[in-house]
């Protein structure tokens, strides 16, 4: 996972060069996941998000992945994934610092180098 904040400060968090999470300078989160890799790279792609958004207490669940179906736990609520989905901040204006300290984080503990070593 990598993240980088664009021109308007809006921190964008990529896996494989792709954003798959934008978090707003209001907190708010919009999540598009890549639908176009292979069952490895996807179970991949998801334990480096959830290692990531789990420091704003987010996290993606398979519902049914042979459908296609996925759920995501944000606070105690359990909403359905739908590409483009926005999570409210709910006065939360600090996720996206939160957000890359968490990339920092697993970089230092080698989720990236996992990723890449599974990824080649």
């Amino acid at each position: 996972m990598t993240c980088a904040t664009n021109a308007e400060g809006v921190l964008g968090v990529a896996f494989d060069g792709t954003n798959v999470v934008l978090i707003s300078t209001n907190g708010d989160v919009c999540i598009s996941l890549i639908r176009t890799l292979s069952e490895a790279d996807t179970l991949l792609m998801f334990n480096a998000l959830n290692w990531t958004l789990h420091a704003i207490g987010v996290e993606i669940q398979p519902k049914d992945l042979a459908a296609g179906e996925l759920q995501v736990k944000a606070g105690r609520s359990l909403l359905r994934y739908t590409d483009g989905m926005v999570l409210d901040a709910k006065g939360d204006t600090k996720r996206a610092e939160k957000v890359m300290k968490a990339v920092e984080e697993g970089k230092k503990a080698g989720v990236d180098a996992a990723a890449a070593a599974t990824m080649s």
